[in-house]
């Protein structure tokens, strides 16, 4: 009798250090899974795993647009008085009437192969000034990621960067857009994509 006794205390010890495990196993996948830079990462996999291509920009521009099919597309939206040159001639200029207050957005590409692979997005309302608080950067990006939702559908995840700034993402297909405050006045923006570095680890840096 007092061997049996002895096993049964044996198993019951057993059953708790098997429950303490899987508690912490629990809690660590819990951890894992509210961590937003875990979620990004998961959604980055899930969606370049898709195989589709989001390839809409703005304005009639998309990734993988050649270079010389870019600039004249551009100059054609200069004669119709939709874009002009930005400051320095670095960029092209865009009146983005869809803000709460007017606003600007500067953009340029990047090209890979002599094809657009990412575009470059600077925003900033014209009346901005140190006083106004209510035309700051941390307002302008909200109304930014009201507008790129409707333009692009789903919603934008805030993770944070290296820096520990935070950034807003959304990913479809091939297509990542980003979006972080650079000071006071301007938002910048990046849209990717991200099959031409697939498998590189540059895909985790959302502001490269």
């Amino acid at each position: 009798m007092a061997l049996i006794v002895r096993k049964s205390k044996s198993l019951s010890d057993k059953e708790k250090t098997m429950r303490t495990i899987l508690l912490l196993l629990l809690t660590m996948m819990a951890c894992w899974s509210c961590d937003p830079m875990s979620n990004y990462r998961r959604e980055m996999a899930k969606e370049l795993a898709t195989g589709e291509r989001h390839d809409s920009l703005f304005l009639g521009i998309y990734l993988g647009m050649p270079a010389k099919d870019f600039f004249g597309h551009c100059w054609q939206l200069n004669k119709q008085g939709l874009v002009k040159e930005g400051p320095q001639n670095a960029s092209v200029q865009y009146v983005l009437g869809e803000l709460k207050s007017p606003g600007k957005m500067y953009f340029y590409p990047d090209f890979h192969e002599d094809k657009i692979h990412k575009m470059r997005l600077t925003f900033s309302y014209d009346a901005w000034a140190i006083w106004n608080k209510e035309m700051y950067s941390d307002k302008l990006i909200q109304d930014l990621i009201r507008i790129f939702e409707r333009w692009y559908g789903g919603e934008f995840m805030e993770i944070k960067s290296k820096k520990g700034h935070s950034v807003f993402v959304h990913i479809d297909g091939n297509r990542r857009i980003s979006l972080w405050i650079k000071d006071d006045m301007l938002v910048r923006g990046l849209i990717t994509d991200m099959s031409i570095d697939q498998g590189d680890k540059k895909n985790n840096n959302v502001l490269d």
